[in-house]
């Protein structure tokens, strides 16, 4: 339809009737209905700003869904310990978030804790601007899990909220299931890397255990070729990438986590490029 034409026309009827109709339904199809809509918005500068009002929008349900559902995840046994606590403040440090920003997490975090507060509405806006957004959606799961085993296992409790948030958000329970384990396998592995490292031990003197984990960071098989590691490798790398979150709605803020994230993933892979190379 030859938008630009019927407005026009329309405008030009209630101006200046049969006449001025015909004039602007001209000027409507020459000016408009001649042009790609999209080269319109960029000569006109629209087109920017709606891409920046539609990411500030994506940035605020991601960063009030994150701290909402973790102080629901908190208190799903009915009481929020210590280590639960100072895992959230943990993970609002490494955000690096202004004042102003910490106490808006904090805030979220305490209504979450409510256990009458709907999260209906909050999950709801998360979904509508981030469904299609895969990357950022894991991410928002990673950090609940990082909630949930704060005190080092899940609650059976825990476990149930996160199943009802993941399908208020279209994401499968088998999703769930895979990000849960490679989040435990990312999360035993890192914290073996560290204490080696603490220890000055080199990286070939990993133990089975580790040298099974760092594949699980990845998601493959034990032993797998040179070839396959090497694709999951570069897949997690790209999902994680702190720039390509951040255009698909991460809050800058939480940058130093992706940060993280994507060097935990390499030194699963640099432990496992050792390991094939003392293989050949």
């Amino acid at each position: 339809m030859k938008y630009g034409t019927l407005i026009g026309a329309l405008l030009g009827l209630l101006v200046g009737g049969p006449l001025g109709a015909l004039i602007l339904g001209v000027a409507g199809f020459w000016l408009v209905d001649r042009r790609p809509v999209w080269q319109l918005l960029a000569g006109s500068g629209l087109q920017s700003r709606l891409f920046t009002v539609n990411h500030e929008q994506v940035q605020s349900a991601f960063f009030t869904a994150t701290f909402t559902v973790m102080g629901r995840v908190a208190k799903a046994d009915g009481r929020v310990s210590e280590q639960e606590i100072k895992t959230a403040s943990e993970i609002m440090k490494s955000m690096r978030l202004s004042p102003g920003q910490r106490k808006a997490a904090i805030n979220l975090f305490n209504e979450g804790k409510e256990l009458s507060r709907d999260l209906v509405p909050v999950l709801s806006s998360f979904h509508q601007v981030a469904r299609h957004r895969h990357s950022l959606m894991n991410m928002f799961l990673e950090l609940q899990l990082q909630a949930a085993y704060a005190d080092g296992v899940i609650s059976r409790q825990a476990e149930n909220v996160l199943r009802e948030v993941c399908s208020a958000l279209g994401i499968s329970q088998y999703r769930l299931q895979v990000i849960q384990q490679r989040y435990l396998a990312q999360r035993a592995f890192f914290n073996q890397y560290q204490e080696q490292t603490r220890q000055r031990h080199q990286a070939n003197l990993a133990s089975r255990n580790q040298l099974s984990n760092a594949y699980a960071v990845l998601g493959v098989p034990v032993g797998c070729d040179d070839q396959r590691v090497k694709k999951a490798y570069r897949r997690l790398m790209s999902q994680h990438h702190p720039d390509k979150l951040v255009a698909k709605g991460l809050p800058e803020e939480m940058v130093s986590v992706a940060k993280q994230k994507t060097q935990e993933i390499q030194a699963a892979y640099d432990l496992i490029k050792k390991y094939q190379a003392r293989k050949r």
